[in-house]
C-alpha cells in the first residue's frame, strides 16, 4: 500500500476537504479516503451535492441509494438543490464550489436499483424498502420507474427479473403463511430434500427467488454495474444485508440477518420477533464493487457508528467487516461526522498534532517539534488511559515506571519523549498503546510517570465525588431533582443504583419527568395480550371487585391501581398483576372515551382487539393506538417510583409531539415542545436536572432531540431566574457509553444493585421483558445490557487502578463494587459550553428544515 494520499477529481470533495481540518491521509494510514464534517446535516450536504455531481457527469448512469433513518438529510438536500439548482448555482453554494450552472442534474434518464429487501414482505408495505425507494427516491428525486431495478419479496408471478418459472408455484397465494414460525430457518432446503408437500412448496419459491436474483444481478451488470453507490454502514459493519462474515466476492442473494442487523431493523417491522421471521434479498459486495469506476460511499455520523467505521478504513480488508470491500476501489469515500471518525487513530493523532507547529525562529528542539498548543486536560488523560489499556498496564505501574514499564517500547531510550515526536512521526507511528502515551508527553510537555499519576489521582477524584453524591442521604442538604429521560426506562438504565441513595431523604424532592410517550417499543402483541385481559376480566366481573366504577373515575385515586399491583408482586401472584394492569387501561379508556359506560367501554376494547389482529407488525397504527401504548409504558414508570414511595404526583408524563411513528421524525419545536418543559422547570425549581447526554447520531434519535428541547428550555427558564445553584447531571446508559476521561463522577455498583435493577425491570417494565426493539449489542433485556456495560467500566477501572484499590478500601461501597457508573455533573454554564454544537446544528438545519412525510 502507497503512502501518497489521494487526490480527488471532485470539485465537491475538494471544497468540502478545503474546510475540513485534515485533507485525505496516506493511503498506509486510512485505506480508504475520508471527508469529515462537523455533524449530520452537513453530512447530508455533502453527500448530496457529490450526488448530482456525479448525476451531471453520468445522466445515464445507474445509482444505488440507501434506506433508513440515516439518510434523511442527504435526502432533504438533494431535494433542495434540485428545487432552487439555479439560484445556489448563480450566487449560492453551488457557485462557490464551482459546479456546472448550465447543467441542472436530472434522474429522469438515470438508472436506479435496490439495495435489498425484507423477505417475504408485501412491496405495498409501509415499512417495505421498495415502498420507501418509491416515496423518496423515484418519487422524490424524479427517477423513471421504467428505469429501475426494484425487488419483489412477495408476488411470485410479479413481472420483471425470474418471472414464474415453476407450476407448482401456481398454488402458492400467500408466501408469508407459506414460511410460517418464529424464525425464517428453511434455506436449508437448498440442499436437502423436502420431507413434507409444504417443505416441497417452500424448496421451490426458494429455488423461485434464487433465480430472480441471479437475473437481477446479471441486469445490474448489463447496465455496466453501479456508477454511484451510497450507503450506511450497520452495527456490524454491515453494508446493504452483507452482514458480517460475506464474502466479498458475493452477489445477490436470499440469505439470513444476524443478531446486530436483526437488532437494527427490529424499528422497521414492530419488533426483533418479526424480524426473526424474515429472510433478505440483498446486492452483494461484489455487486458494489464489480464496476472499477464506481463512486461509492459510506456515510456514516455519531460515535455508536465510530468502531465499525475504524476497522473498515484502517485495518486490512477482511469478511469480518464487510465495508472494508470498498478498500479496492479507487474512488470509495467514508463521509463521517467528527463522532464516526472518533476512532481513526492516525487521524485522531494528526489532528493533536496541530498542537505541534513550525519552531519559531531562534527556539531550541527539532523543527516541528515545539508545543504551541495544549489540548484539553481531558484530552490528555485520555490518550494515558488510552495507552495503559492498549498495553493492559494499571497506571501505577506506569507511575513508577514510565515507558521503561512497556517492554520493548520504541521509545524507551529516549530521554525527552516530546523532543522525539514531531508532525510527521505522530501521522507515522502513533497508532499503539506505547505511542498514546508518548504524544500525551508530548502534548502536555510532562514526563510518562507524572501523567499517569495524574490520570490515577483523577480517577479516584471521580470516585471520591461518586461516593459524595451517593452520600445525598439522610444527613445531606436539600436538593430539589428534577430526573428526566427520553423514554421511560432511560432514567432507571442510567443510575438506579444511585436513585437508592438519592431518594432516602425526605430533604430531597424528587421529581421525574418522560419526555416521550415511548409508544414505539411496545408491540401489538404486548398490547394484545393486555386488552385480551381487560376483556376478561370485564366479563367475568372481577375488575370492578378490584377497584370501584367511582375509583377508576378520579385522577386522584390513581395510586390505588399502583399498590394493587405492588401488593400483587409482593405476594407473587401474577394475575393480580394482570388484574391492576387491567384497572389502569379501563381508566385510560374510560378518559379517552369521555364516558363511564361499561359497554361503551367494552365495545371499545372488542374494537381495538379487532383493529391489532388486522394490522401487520411495522404498520403505523391510529393515533388512538398510540395512545394506548403510551399509557402503558407510563403505568410502567409509576410503578418503578412507587417501590420508593413516589406516587404519581411525583411522575409528569410530556409526550412531546415532534416524537411520532414517523420514518423521519420532526425536530422540537419551540411553542410545541420546549415550552411544556419550562412550565415543568417552574412548578419543580430543580436544584438539579438529569438528562441524557448521548452524542449526536447514536443511538435513537429521540435521545438527541430530547435533549435539544430540555437545553432550549433550560435556556429560557435561566434567563428569567438566573443560574444560581443549578447543576446539571449528565447520563448515558444502553445506546453510548462515556470514555472515563469524559466524566467527573463515577459511582460503584454493588451486585445487590444488580439484583434489585432486575428484579425492578422484570416486575414493572413488562413490556419490555423480551427486548422486541434491543440493542445490537446484546441479546437480552435492556437490564442485562446495562448490568454488562456496568461491569465493563468497573473491569475497565480495575484494569487502571489495580483491584486492591477497591477490595483493600477502607469504604464499604468501594469493597463491594463489581460495576461503576459513569456521570458527569456540570454546573449550567458548562452544561451550555457542552451543548453549544446543538445551536451551530439547529442553524444548519434551518435551509432544509421541511417535513419528508
Amino acid at each position: 500500500m502507497h503512502d501518497t494520499a489521494p487526490e480527488t477529481r471532485s470539485k465537491v470533495e475538494r471544497w468540502f476537504l478545503a474546510k475540513a481540518p485534515l485533507p485525505f491521509l496516506g493511503r498506509h494510514e486510512e485505506r480508504i479516503p475520508v471527508v469529515m464534517v462537523d455533524d449530520y446535516v452537513q453530512l447530508g450536504q455533502l453527500t448530496a451535492l457529490r450526488f448530482l455531481e456525479w448525476l451531471q457527469d453520468n445522466p445515464e448512469g445507474l445509482a444505488a441509494l440507501p434506506t433508513g433513518k440515516t439518510p434523511e438529510y442527504f435526502i432533504k438536500w438533494a431535494r433542495y438543490y434540485l428545487a432552487n439548482w439555479e439560484e445556489e448555482a448563480r450566487s449560492g453554494l453551488l457557485k462557490q464550489i464551482g459546479l456546472d450552472d448550465k447543467a441542472k442534474p436530472s434522474c429522469a434518464k438515470a438508472h436506479f436499483v435496490q439495495l435489498d429487501e425484507f423477505f417475504p414482505i408485501d412491496p405495498s408495505h409501509e415499512r417495505s424498502f421498495r415502498h420507501y425507494v418509491k416515496k423518496y427516491y423515484l418519487e422524490g428525486f424524479g427517477f423513471d420507474e421504467s428505469r429501475a431495478l426494484l425487488l419483489d419479496c412477495y408476488n411470485l408471478d410479479a413481472p420483471g427479473p425470474g418471472a414464474r418459472r415453476n407450476p407448482a408455484l401456481s398454488r402458492i397465494t400467500n408466501l408469508e403463511a407459506l414460511f410460517q414460525g418464529d424464525r425464517f430457518t428453511y434455506l436449508d432446503l437448498r440442499e436437502r430434500q423436502p420431507a413434507t408437500p409444504l417443505e416441497a412448496l417452500q424448496k421451490e419459491a426458494i429455488g423461485h427467488f434464487d433465480r430472480v436474483c441471479e437475473e437481477y444481478e446479471r441486469r445490474i451488470r448489463s447496465l455496466g454495474g453501479i456508477g454511484f453507490f451510497l450507503g450506511g454502514v450497520g452495527p456490524d459493519g454491515h453494508i446493504a444485508f452483507n452482514v458480517r462474515g460475506s464474502s466479498h466476492h458475493s452477489s445477490t442473494r436470499l440469505t439470513l440477518m444476524n443478531y446486530e442487523t436483526m437488532a437494527a431493523a427490529a424499528g422497521d417491522l414492530g419488533g426483533i420477533e418479526s424480524v426473526r421471521k424474515k429472510a433478505v434479498i440483498t446486492i452483494g459486495l461484489e455487486t458494489i464493487t464489480w464496476n472499477p469506476e464506481a463512486v461509492a460511499i459510506i456515510m456514516a455520523a455519531g460515535e455508536a457508528k465510530a468502531k465499525v467505521v475504524a476497522q473498515a478504513i484502517e485495518e486490512p480488508a477482511d469478511i469480518a467487516t464487510p465495508a472494508s470491500c470498498l478498500q479496492s476501489l479507487p474512488n470509495a469515500r467514508f463521509f463521517v461526522t467528527k463522532g464516526a471518525a472518533s476512532r481513526l487513530k492516525a487521524r485522531r493523532f494528526r489532528l493533536l498534532g496541530e498542537a505541534v507547529s513550525q519552531s519559531p525562529a531562534g527556539s531550541s528542539g527539532p523543527a516541528g517539534g515545539v508545543i504551541r498548543a495544549r489540548p484539553a486536560e481531558s484530552e490528555i488523560q485520555r490518550l494515558v488511559i488510552d495507552g495503559a489499556m492498549a498495553l493492559g498496564l494499571d497506571l501505577k505501574a506506569l507511575a513508577k515506571d514510565g515507558l521503561a514499564a512497556i517492554p520493548g517500547s520504541i521509545l524507551s531510550q529516549e530521554s525527552n519523549a516530546s523532543k522525539a515526536l514531531n508532525t510527521d512521526t505522530i501521522a507515522k507511528t502513533l497508532a499503539t498503546g506505547r505511542a498514546a502515551l508518548a504524544l500525551a508527553s508530548a502534548l502536555s510537555s510532562q514526563d510518562v510517570p507524572g501523567l499517569a499519576k495524574a490520570a490515577s489521582d483523577g480517577l479516584m477524584d471521580k470516585i471520591q465525588a461518586g461516593l459524595r453524591l451517593s452520600g445525598l442521604g439522610p444527613s445531606a442538604g436539600e436538593q430539589r431533582f428534577l430526573h428526566t429521560g427520553p423514554h421511560h426506562d432511560d432514567i432507571e438504565l442510567a443510575y438506579f443504583p444511585l436513585l437508592h441513595h438519592l431518594v432516602r431523604s425526605e430533604r430531597n424532592y424528587n421529581h421525574f419527568c418522560y419526555l416521550t410517550s415511548g409508544f414505539t417499543s411496545v408491540t401489538n402483541h404486548y398490547v394484545l395480550e393486555r386488552l385480551g385481559s381487560l376483556r376478561r376480566y370485564l366479563q367475568d366481573g372481577s375488575l370492578l371487585l378490584a377497584m370501584s366504577a367511582e375509583e377508576l373515575s378520579r385522577d386522584d385515586a390513581r395510586y390505588k391501581e399502583i399498590y394493587g399491583y405492588l401488593n400483587a408482586i409482593a405476594e407473587r401472584d401474577q394475575d393480580g398483576q394482570a388484574l391492576y394492569t387491567a384497572c389502569r387501561l379501563y381508566r385510560f379508556l374510560r378518559k379517552e372515551l369521555g364516558t363511564s359506560s361499561q359497554e361503551r367501554i367494552h365495545s371499545s376494547v372488542e374494537e381495538q382487539i379487532r383493529l391489532l389482529e388486522s394490522l401487520s407488525p411495522g404498520k403505523r397504527e391510529p393515533e388512538t393506538m398510540q395512545k394506548l401504548k403510551g399509557w402503558l409504558r407510563e403505568w410502567e414508570a409509576e410503578l418503578v417510583w412507587a417501590h420508593f414511595g413516589f406516587g404519581p404526583d411525583h411522575v409528569t408524563h410530556m409526550r412531546l409531539e415532534f416524537y411520532t411513528g414517523a420514518v423521519f421524525p420532526q425536530d422540537p419545536e419551540y411553542e410545541r415542545d420546549v415550552l411544556p418543559i419550562v412550565a415543568l422547570l417552574e412548578k419543580v425549581r430543580p436544584t438539579v436536572v438529569t438528562l441524557a447526554l448521548d452524542p449526536e447520531g447514536s443511538g435513537p434519535d429521540t435521545h438527541f432531540k430530547v435533549l435539544m428541547a430540555i437545553s432550549a428550555a433550560l435556556e429560557t427558564y435561566t434567563a428569567r431566574h438566573g443560574v444560581g445553584d443549578l447543576r446539571v447531571w449528565g447520563y448515558r446508559n444502553v445506546w453510548a457509553r462515556f470514555h472515563p476521561s469524559e466524566v467527573n463522577t463515577i459511582i460503584p455498583v454493588s451486585l445487590n444493585s444488580f439484583a434489585v435493577l432486575n428484579n425492578m425491570f422484570e416486575s414493572c417494565f413488562i413490556s419490555q421483558r423480551s427486548a422486541s426493539f434491543p440493542s445490537p449489542e446484546l441479546d437480552g433485556t435492556f437490564s442485562e445490557l446495562c448490568q454488562a456495560t456496568w461491569v465493563e467500566q468497573f473491569r475497565d477501572l480495575t484494569t487502571l487502578l489495580g483491584k486492591e484499590t477497591f477490595y483493600g478500601h477502607a469504604h464499604p461501597m468501594m469493597r463491594r463494587a463489581y460495576g461503576a457508573i459513569y456521570l458527569k455533573d456540570m454546573t449550567y454554564a458548562e452544561f451550555v459550553e457542552e451543548t453549544r454544537p446543538l445551536k451551530a446544528l439547529s442553524k444548519n438545519k434551518e435551509q432544509v428544515r421541511f417535513p419528508l412525510e
